[in-house]
C-alpha cells in the first residue's frame, strides 16, 4: 500500500494483481504486456443470469441500467452485445439483477445467425428472431454494428466492430 501523510491508502496491489489507485493516473508513456479487451463497456444488470459473451441485447425497462436477450428482429429497443473483457467499464448501478457488460464501442464477438443469409464485411448487424442472436440487416432498423470478418454457417460467432445505430435498408430494394 502507498499511503498519504493523513494515512489515506493512495494504492494498493490486491492477492490476484489487481492495482486499485485512488486519482488520476499520468504517465510520459505506458507499456502493457497484454491488452485484455479491444472494446468498450458500460454495466447493465439483468434479471436472466443465462445471459452470456456475445448475446445481442436490448433495453429491458424492470431495471436500473437493465438489459434482456433481444427477442425480435430488427429489436427497436435494441442495445448492443455482452461483453467478455472490455479493456475499460464504465457507469451504470443498480441495487437488482446480475451485472453484465455490454460493449459500446470496439470489436467484440456477436452470436449471429444465418437468418438472412451470408454475413461479410462491412454487413450491419442487428437482432434477430432468435433470443440473444445477431443477423445481418438488410432492412431498415435498429443496429448494433457492423461485421469484421464472414460467416458462413447456420449459428455461430462473428467479430463486429460495435456501435449502436440505424441501418435504413437497402438502397436498391427500395428503389425498385
Amino acid at each position: 500500500e502507498i499511503r498519504d501523510n493523513n494515512g489515506a491508502v493512495l494504492a494498493s496491489v490486491d492477492p490476484n494483481g489487481n492495482a486499485n489507485i485512488a486519482g488520476n493516473v499520468k504517465s510520459a508513456s505506458v507499456t502493457s504486456g497484454q491488452i485484455v479487451g479491444t472494446d468498450v463497456g458500460q454495466r447493465v444488470y439483468v434479471h436472466d443470469a443465462g445471459i452470456s459473451v456475445g448475446d445481442v441485447v436490448s433495453i429491458d425497462s424492470t431495471l436500473a441500467n437493465g438489459a434482456q436477450r433481444s427477442t425480435s428482429s430488427y429489436d427497436g429497443r435494441l442495445l448492443g452485445v455482452i461483453s467478455g473483457a472490455p479493456s475499460m467499464v464504465v457507469g451504470g448501478s443498480s441495487t437488482t439483477g446480475e451485472e453484465r457488460v455490454v460493449a459500446i464501442s470496439g470489436t467484440v464477438a456477436v452470436k449471429v445467425n444465418d437468418e438472412n443469409g451470408v454475413i461479410q464485411p462491412g454487413d450491419p448487424i442487428t437482432s434477430s428472431s432468435t433470443p440473444g442472436v445477431g443477423m445481418k440487416a438488410t432492412g431498415a432498423g435498429a443496429v448494433i454494428g457492423y461485421a469484421v470478418a464472414s460467416f458462413n454457417g447456420t449459428s455461430g460467432t462473428v467479430l463486429a466492430r460495435v456501435g449502436a445505430g440505424y441501418q435504413s435498408g437497402n438502397v436498391v430494394s427500395q428503389i425498385t
